[in-house]
């Protein structure tokens, strides 16, 4: 069964607590889903230089950098898949894949 990818975000104005919560499942074709683990990004673990696996470009990034978190598959050698975490102002930031199937043109 193929499931999209879907989050729920609720703000601290709408939890019981006041906590800021996300919730995201992760879609597959073949039924077969990554166990996730919770990281914490410090400013002093992150690079400053960021190249793109498949592109190549290159990107110089700032020398001050958030916190931030995010969640990655669990099992190394499957990819990082980091798709969703905050950063420390609490801006939420997350991946998400958008298709479209191909219209064809009808002949008049």
């Amino acid at each position: 069964m193929r499931m999209p990818c879907t989050t729920i975000l609720v703000g601290k104005n709408a939890s019981y607590d006041g906590s800021t919560l996300v919730a995201r499942n992760e879609d597959s074709s073949n039924g077969v889903f990554e166990p996730k683990r919770m990281r914490v990004v410090h400013p002093d673990e992150q690079p400053r230089v960021y190249t793109s696996v498949l592109s190549h470009l290159t990107v110089e990034l700032p020398d001050n950098p958030m916190r931030y978190t995010s969640v990655p598959d669990v099992v190394p050698g499957h990819g990082i898949w980091a798709e969703a975490g905050f950063n420390e102002l609490n801006v939420h930031v997350r991946t998400e894949t958008l298709t479209q199937r191909a219209r064809r043109a009808r002949s008049s």
